[in-house]
């Protein structure tokens, strides 16, 4: 016994249809292929002349301060201050002598503590900056009103 679901059976063909385009070139297509050729034909000269292979740099370095936990320095956009004078020549050896001694003569642990002195006076600077921020924001805040 044959049961039929559907009565009529919908045949769906499918006809494709050749659409050309009869397309005549510009006038103009001399100086086009002038330009192409001025702007993009030098770089390929270039390259078919080059005869060395393709050197693969390294990647860049991950950047240490997802590692170290802290946060990258934000740029800077102007001087808040201006800069401080610089100190007279006796000073600055004396002081290049005092605060930083050679690398060969640090151990770890003097390394160490020094950078996280570095770590604290970054923290407390950009504290500050944030604070000056924005008390600058509030007296035009106010200045505004």
């Amino acid at each position: 016994m044959t049961i039929k679901v559907f009565d009529t059976a919908l045949e769906t063909r499918t006809t494709i249809q050749k659409v050309t385009y009869d397309l005549s070139p510009p006038t103009h297509i001399e100086s086009i292929k002038n330009a192409i050729v001025q702007r993009y034909g030098c770089r390929g000269s270039k390259r078919k002349l080059s005869y060395h292979p393709v050197i693969q740099r390294p990647l860049k370095k991950k950047a240490t301060h997802d590692v170290n936990g802290g946060l990258p320095s934000p740029p800077v956009e102007r001087a808040l201050t201006p800069p401080p004078q610089p100190p007279s020549p006796s000073m600055r050896s004396h002081r290049a002598i005092s605060t930083c001694p050679s690398s060969s003569s640090m151990t770890v642990s003097e390394i160490t503590t020094k950078l996280d002195q570095l770590k604290q006076e970054k923290h407390r600077l950009f504290q500050l900056i944030k604070r000056l921020v924005q008390e600058e924001a509030e007296q035009q805040q106010e200045q505004l009103r």
